[in-house]
Protein backbone atom coordinates (compact mmCIF):
# COMPACT_ATOMS: atom_id res chain seq x y z
CA UNK A 1 0.00 0.00 0.00
CA UNK A 2 1.18 3.82 -0.86
CA UNK A 3 1.81 6.17 1.42
CA UNK A 4 0.25 9.80 0.45
CA UNK A 5 3.77 11.02 -0.27
CA UNK A 6 4.60 8.51 -2.25
CA UNK A 7 0.71 9.51 -4.31
CA UNK A 8 1.77 12.83 -4.03
CA UNK A 9 5.32 12.33 -5.19
CA UNK A 10 3.94 9.85 -8.64
CA UNK A 11 1.59 12.69 -9.50
CA UNK A 12 4.49 15.72 -9.64
CA UNK A 13 5.75 13.06 -11.58
CA UNK A 14 3.27 12.78 -14.59
CA UNK A 15 3.05 16.52 -14.45
CA UNK A 16 6.53 16.89 -15.12
CA UNK A 17 6.13 14.43 -17.85
CA UNK A 18 2.79 15.63 -19.29
CA UNK A 19 1.95 19.05 -17.96
CA UNK A 20 -1.36 17.50 -16.92
CA UNK A 21 -1.96 19.21 -13.54
CA UNK A 22 -4.56 17.42 -12.13
CA UNK A 23 -7.62 19.17 -9.70
CA UNK A 24 -8.60 18.01 -6.47
CA UNK A 25 -11.68 17.10 -7.99
CA UNK A 26 -9.37 14.70 -9.91
CA UNK A 27 -7.41 13.65 -7.98
CA UNK A 28 -9.14 10.49 -6.29
CA UNK A 29 -9.90 9.56 -9.87
CA UNK A 30 -5.78 9.39 -10.62
CA UNK A 31 -4.68 8.06 -7.29
CA UNK A 32 -7.01 5.06 -8.33
CA UNK A 33 -4.79 4.60 -11.51
CA UNK A 34 -1.83 4.78 -9.23
CA UNK A 35 -3.17 1.53 -7.45
CA UNK A 36 -3.51 0.12 -10.62
CA UNK A 37 0.05 1.23 -11.80
CA UNK A 38 1.57 -0.51 -8.75
CA UNK A 39 0.08 -3.68 -10.07
CA UNK A 40 2.55 -3.29 -13.20
CA UNK A 41 5.37 -2.70 -10.71
CA UNK A 42 4.98 -5.61 -8.59
CA UNK A 43 5.27 -7.79 -12.03
CA UNK A 44 8.78 -6.25 -12.54
CA UNK A 45 9.34 -6.25 -9.02
CA UNK A 46 9.64 -2.85 -7.76
CA UNK A 47 7.76 -1.23 -5.46
CA UNK A 48 6.36 2.45 -6.14
CA UNK A 49 9.20 4.33 -3.69
CA UNK A 50 12.02 1.98 -6.31
CA UNK A 51 9.99 3.26 -9.29
CA UNK A 52 10.10 6.64 -8.71
CA UNK A 53 14.02 7.07 -7.42
CA UNK A 54 15.03 5.30 -11.10
CA UNK A 55 11.93 5.64 -13.36
CA UNK A 56 14.12 7.18 -16.10
CA UNK A 57 15.85 3.72 -16.95
CA UNK A 58 12.09 1.63 -16.97
CA UNK A 59 11.20 3.24 -20.19
CA UNK A 60 8.12 1.05 -20.94
CA UNK A 61 6.46 1.34 -17.33
CA UNK A 62 7.10 5.35 -17.60
CA UNK A 63 5.26 4.33 -20.93
CA UNK A 64 2.01 2.65 -18.99
CA UNK A 65 2.40 5.41 -16.12
CA UNK A 66 1.70 8.34 -18.60
CA UNK A 67 -0.84 6.11 -20.24
CA UNK A 68 -2.73 5.59 -17.22
CA UNK A 69 -2.56 8.81 -16.16
CA UNK A 70 -4.42 10.42 -20.15
CA UNK A 71 -8.00 10.71 -20.20
CA UNK A 72 -9.26 9.11 -23.83
CA UNK A 73 -12.56 10.79 -23.18
CA UNK A 74 -14.06 11.04 -26.88
CA UNK A 75 -16.82 10.64 -29.45
CA UNK A 76 -17.34 10.77 -33.24
CA UNK A 77 -18.48 14.24 -34.67
CA UNK A 78 -17.91 15.71 -30.85
CA UNK A 79 -20.04 18.64 -30.60
CA UNK A 80 -20.63 18.83 -34.39
CA UNK A 81 -19.95 22.84 -35.01
CA UNK A 82 -16.27 22.01 -35.34
CA UNK A 83 -17.03 19.68 -38.21
CA UNK A 84 -19.87 22.30 -39.67
CA UNK A 85 -16.35 24.78 -39.47
CA UNK A 86 -14.49 22.52 -41.85
CA UNK A 87 -17.67 22.28 -44.63
CA UNK A 88 -17.78 26.34 -44.02
CA UNK A 89 -13.76 26.23 -44.97
CA UNK A 90 -13.85 24.17 -47.61
CA UNK A 91 -16.42 25.96 -49.69
CA UNK A 92 -14.90 29.49 -48.72
CA UNK A 93 -11.28 29.80 -47.84
CA UNK A 94 -9.92 26.39 -48.54
CA UNK A 95 -11.88 26.09 -52.22
CA UNK A 96 -9.74 25.07 -54.69
CA UNK A 97 -6.57 24.05 -52.35
CA UNK A 98 -4.79 20.85 -53.07
CA UNK A 99 -2.40 20.12 -50.27
CA UNK A 100 -4.89 20.84 -47.13
CA UNK A 101 -3.10 19.65 -44.00
CA UNK A 102 -5.07 18.70 -40.84
CA UNK A 103 -3.64 18.13 -37.45
CA UNK A 104 -5.68 16.29 -34.65
CA UNK A 105 -4.22 17.25 -31.17
CA UNK A 106 -4.48 14.84 -29.21
CA UNK A 107 -5.77 12.41 -30.98
CA UNK A 108 -6.79 10.17 -28.28
CA UNK A 109 -8.50 6.51 -29.72
CA UNK A 110 -9.22 8.26 -33.19
CA UNK A 111 -13.04 9.47 -33.44
CA UNK A 112 -12.09 13.03 -34.32
CA UNK A 113 -9.18 12.17 -37.25
CA UNK A 114 -12.06 10.29 -38.60
CA UNK A 115 -14.78 12.50 -37.67
CA UNK A 116 -12.63 14.99 -40.11
CA UNK A 117 -11.86 12.63 -42.40
CA UNK A 118 -15.01 11.63 -43.14
CA UNK A 119 -16.52 15.44 -43.36
CA UNK A 120 -13.35 16.04 -45.78
CA UNK A 121 -15.20 12.60 -48.08
CA UNK A 122 -18.64 13.92 -47.73
CA UNK A 123 -17.74 17.15 -49.14
CA UNK A 124 -16.04 15.14 -52.17
CA UNK A 125 -12.64 16.35 -51.81
CA UNK A 126 -10.13 13.80 -53.16
CA UNK A 127 -7.99 12.04 -51.19
CA UNK A 128 -5.04 13.77 -53.01
CA UNK A 129 -5.41 16.86 -52.37
CA UNK A 130 -5.15 16.45 -48.23
CA UNK A 131 -3.35 15.22 -45.43
CA UNK A 132 -4.28 14.44 -41.91
CA UNK A 133 -2.34 13.74 -39.07
CA UNK A 134 -3.16 12.50 -35.42
CA UNK A 135 -0.84 12.54 -32.63
CA UNK A 136 -1.15 11.57 -29.05
CA UNK A 137 0.94 11.20 -25.89
CA UNK A 138 -0.78 7.54 -25.03
CA UNK A 139 0.23 4.84 -26.58
CA UNK A 140 -2.74 2.67 -25.91
CA UNK A 141 -5.15 5.14 -27.50
CA UNK A 142 -2.96 5.50 -30.74
CA UNK A 143 -2.88 1.59 -30.84
CA UNK A 144 -6.58 1.52 -31.00
CA UNK A 145 -7.26 4.50 -33.52
CA UNK A 146 -4.81 2.76 -35.86
CA UNK A 147 -6.57 -0.03 -35.64
CA UNK A 148 -9.93 1.84 -36.22
CA UNK A 149 -12.44 -0.35 -34.50
CA UNK A 150 -15.05 0.74 -32.50
CA UNK A 151 -17.55 -1.44 -30.07
CA UNK A 152 -21.34 -0.94 -30.18
CA UNK A 153 -21.27 1.78 -27.70
CA UNK A 154 -18.74 3.94 -29.20
CA UNK A 155 -20.37 3.70 -32.46
CA UNK A 156 -24.05 4.99 -31.32
CA UNK A 157 -22.16 8.00 -30.75
CA UNK A 158 -22.14 10.33 -33.27
CA UNK A 159 -22.19 8.55 -36.41
CA UNK A 160 -25.28 8.56 -39.02
CA UNK A 161 -26.16 5.54 -40.56
CA UNK A 162 -25.22 6.49 -43.68
CA UNK A 163 -21.70 6.74 -42.81
CA UNK A 164 -21.78 3.63 -40.77
CA UNK A 165 -22.40 1.73 -44.12
CA UNK A 166 -20.32 4.09 -46.35
CA UNK A 167 -16.62 3.76 -43.99
CA UNK A 168 -16.86 1.11 -41.75
CA UNK A 169 -17.18 -2.81 -42.30
CA UNK A 170 -18.77 -5.16 -39.68
CA UNK A 171 -16.77 -6.78 -37.11
CA UNK A 172 -18.45 -8.71 -34.23
CA UNK A 173 -20.59 -6.81 -32.63
CA UNK A 174 -18.56 -3.47 -33.05
CA UNK A 175 -17.38 -1.71 -36.49
CA UNK A 176 -14.36 -1.04 -38.10
CA UNK A 177 -12.87 1.65 -40.64
CA UNK A 178 -12.22 0.27 -43.53
CA UNK A 179 -8.45 -0.61 -44.21
CA UNK A 180 -8.04 2.06 -47.41
CA UNK A 181 -9.71 4.97 -45.44
CA UNK A 182 -7.77 4.14 -42.42
CA UNK A 183 -4.34 4.56 -44.20
CA UNK A 184 -5.22 8.36 -44.90
CA UNK A 185 -4.80 9.32 -41.18
CA UNK A 186 -0.94 9.26 -40.45
CA UNK A 187 -1.15 8.65 -36.59
CA UNK A 188 2.19 8.94 -34.66
CA UNK A 189 2.87 9.78 -30.95
CA UNK A 190 3.62 13.07 -29.60
CA UNK A 191 4.08 15.25 -26.54
CA UNK A 192 3.26 18.33 -26.10
CA UNK A 193 5.25 19.34 -23.50
CA UNK A 194 8.16 18.26 -25.40
CA UNK A 195 8.23 17.94 -28.72
CA UNK A 196 8.34 20.42 -31.47
CA UNK A 197 5.87 21.01 -34.08
CA UNK A 198 7.14 22.28 -37.53
CA UNK A 199 6.06 26.10 -38.30
CA UNK A 200 3.58 27.47 -40.96
CA UNK A 201 2.62 23.60 -42.24
CA UNK A 202 -1.45 23.07 -41.14
CA UNK A 203 -4.32 24.62 -42.61
CA UNK A 204 -6.17 23.56 -39.49
CA UNK A 205 -5.52 22.33 -36.15
CA UNK A 206 -7.87 20.88 -33.99
CA UNK A 207 -6.65 21.51 -30.37
CA UNK A 208 -9.60 20.84 -28.15
CA UNK A 209 -10.77 19.62 -24.78
CA UNK A 210 -6.72 19.21 -23.72
CA UNK A 211 -5.84 22.74 -22.62
CA UNK A 212 -7.39 22.56 -19.16
CA UNK A 213 -5.13 20.18 -18.00
CA UNK A 214 -2.30 22.61 -18.01
CA UNK A 215 -1.73 25.24 -15.77
CA UNK A 216 -2.14 28.91 -16.94
CA UNK A 217 0.87 29.59 -18.01
CA UNK A 218 1.91 26.38 -19.92
CA UNK A 219 -1.85 26.27 -21.71
CA UNK A 220 -0.07 29.98 -23.26
CA UNK A 221 3.11 28.21 -24.33
CA UNK A 222 1.62 25.50 -25.75
CA UNK A 223 -1.02 27.06 -27.43
CA UNK A 224 2.03 29.76 -29.05
CA UNK A 225 3.85 26.66 -30.46
CA UNK A 226 1.18 24.84 -31.81
CA UNK A 227 -0.08 27.83 -33.41
CA UNK A 228 3.42 28.52 -34.69
CA UNK A 229 2.55 25.05 -37.04
CA UNK A 230 -0.04 27.23 -38.46
CA UNK A 231 0.19 28.51 -42.11
CA UNK A 232 -0.68 32.11 -42.69
CA UNK A 233 -5.15 32.55 -42.57
CA UNK A 234 -4.72 28.76 -41.08
CA UNK A 235 -7.57 27.99 -38.28
CA UNK A 236 -7.16 26.54 -34.64
CA UNK A 237 -9.88 24.91 -33.18
CA UNK A 238 -10.42 24.84 -29.27
CA UNK A 239 -12.70 22.66 -26.80
CA UNK A 240 -16.57 24.23 -25.38
CA UNK A 241 -14.76 27.22 -22.95
CA UNK A 242 -10.95 26.82 -23.68
CA UNK A 243 -9.97 30.56 -24.47
CA UNK A 244 -6.64 31.30 -24.18
CA UNK A 245 -6.05 34.73 -25.35
CA UNK A 246 -2.48 35.44 -27.53
CA UNK A 247 -1.59 38.08 -29.80
CA UNK A 248 -0.57 35.48 -32.29
CA UNK A 249 -3.96 34.73 -33.13
CA UNK A 250 -7.18 36.52 -34.08
CA UNK A 251 -10.75 35.50 -32.59
CA UNK A 252 -13.35 34.34 -35.11
CA UNK A 253 -16.65 33.30 -35.43
CA UNK A 254 -18.92 30.52 -36.81
CA UNK A 255 -22.62 29.97 -36.01
CA UNK A 256 -22.16 30.35 -32.53
CA UNK A 257 -18.44 28.88 -32.57
CA UNK A 258 -15.27 30.50 -31.36
CA UNK A 259 -12.08 29.72 -33.89
CA UNK A 260 -8.86 31.21 -33.96
CA UNK A 261 -7.09 32.12 -36.75
CA UNK A 262 -3.37 33.13 -37.89
CA UNK A 263 -3.36 36.38 -39.09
Amino acid sequence: MTSKSEDQKTLFLIEKLTGIDFSESEKFQIEKRIKEFEMLLRASDLTLSQYLDTYEIHKELTEALINLATNNETAFFRDKKPFELIGHLLENKLSGCKNIRFLSLPASTGQEAYSLLFTLLNSKVDSKYFQIDAKDIDTNALEKAKRGNYNRFEMMRGISDKDKERYFSTEGSGSVVKEDLRKLINFSQYNLLEDKLIKDQYDVIFLRNVLFYFKEDLRKEILSQVAGSLKRGGVIILGNGEKVMTPNLKEEYYNGLIYYSRP
